[in-house]
């Protein structure tokens, strides 16, 4: 019996991390916002300010800032004014092209009413991307 119970609990264990998991992919709160071609552009037209990254699935150093890029999309969310998304460049050949994305990962940042995006080469911490979006929007202000 006690054999059944520790199968059980193992087997409960794995199905949570599993949800979790499921729950992370859906893009719910505090995560970056999915973009698509099908979406791209109402949501940049529809955000005062866009930070989007550009990334593959496969690219290590993507790998590294996906956690830092989440705690960023957490810390604006609930924001009117700043939007985190990401593009799959893999899955989005399209936006790739279009935004002459030459590696990955690639940080853009788009501004509601300007034609071209502010490509943003600072240091990949939480940190100093943050910096950098308060910097570049309280010199709009």
């Amino acid at each position: 019996e006690k054999k059944m119970e520790k199968k059980e609990k193992k087997m409960e264990k794995k199905r949570q991390k599993k949800d979790k998991k499921k729950k992370k992919k859906k893009g719910n709160t505090g995560m970056p916002l999915v973009l698509t071609e099908a979406n791209f552009d109402e949501t940049v037209a529809n955000s005062p300010y866009l930070l989007v990254k550009f990334f593959a699935p496969w690219c290590g150093h993507c790998k590294r800032l996906a956690p830092v890029y989440e705690e960023i999309a957490a810390h604006y969310e609930g924001s009117s004014t700043v939007t985190i998304a990401e593009v799959d460049t893999g899955q989005e050949r399209g936006l790739g092209g279009r935004f002459a994305i030459r590696g990955v990962p690639t940080l853009l940042l788009f501004k509601k009413g300007t034609d071209e995006p502010i490509k943003y080469s600072g240091g990949r911490t939480k940190e100093a991307i943050l910096s950098f979006l308060e910097t570049t929007i309280s010199e709009d202000q």
